[in-house]
């Protein structure tokens, strides 16, 4: 599922899929924040 989701992005232009990448870190960086929030919150 990936590997096909990952196939389907290379073959976009180079700078599209620079740039899904760079939102896709941005979005991971995100919800580790709120996470970590989370546990602070929870705990």
């Amino acid at each position: 599922m990936v590997l096909v989701w990952v196939k389907g992005k290379v073959n976009l232009v180079h700078k599209e899929l620079v740039v899904e990448v760079i939102n896709c870190a941005i979005w991971v960086v995100c919800v580790g924040v709120v996470l970590e929030a989370l546990v602070h919150i929870v705990k």
